[in-house]
């Protein structure tokens, strides 16, 4: 694998210890981090790596390149910091007091849930402008609907910086 020195010193950063990766969008953060996995993985018997990205994408990423590796998916696991955290709310919330049946907003797919619910409520037959089998207008459709919630927010914010400032 071509490495900068920077990225390799990463790498090969002493096994006992952890790592983190703070650098810039397309820096190659994700190669690295999954160079670091496959250098634990060929160096050591250890189970139990946890490697934690932001992104889903960095995630999917990493479990992809290391598939070929034997009994990786065993001894690593590759999630985001949200999915580990939804992780440990689900299993020690109790303890604090939250519900052990949790919902994680996603933001904008719960957004888009509520705007159509509304839109249901109001007597729009939402249902019939989504239920189509041609993809490319299904996926039109979905943005046209995005479109709409966007400039909802947009309206929103400027209304409630009228109302501060007034």
């Amino acid at each position: 694998m071509n490495l900068s020195n920077a990225q390799r010193q990463i790498v090969e950063a002493p096994l006992n210890s952890a790592v983190q990766v703070l650098a810039s969008a397309g820096s190659g953060k994700t190669r690295v981090l999954t160079e670091r996995v496959r250098h634990i993985l060929d160096k050591t018997k250890k189970e139990g790596i946890i490697a934690l990205t932001f992104t889903n994408k960095a995630a999917e990423e990493m479990s992809a390149r290391l598939a070929d590796f034997e009994q990786g998916e065993d001894r690593v696991w590759i999630s985001t910091i949200h999915s580990v955290a939804q992780r440990i709310l689900e299993k020690y919330g109790h303890t604090v007091g939250l519900p052990t049946e949790l919902h994680i907003y996603d933001r904008d797919k719960d957004r888009m849930e509520v705007f159509i619910q509304s839109l249901r409520e109001d007597g729009i037959n939402i249902d019939e402008y989504l239920n189509i089998t041609d993809t490319r207008e299904l996926k039109s459709r979905e943005k046209n609907l995005q479109s709409f919630m966007d400039i909802f927010s947009k309206i929103k914010r400027e209304l409630l910086t009228e109302l501060e400032c007034g």
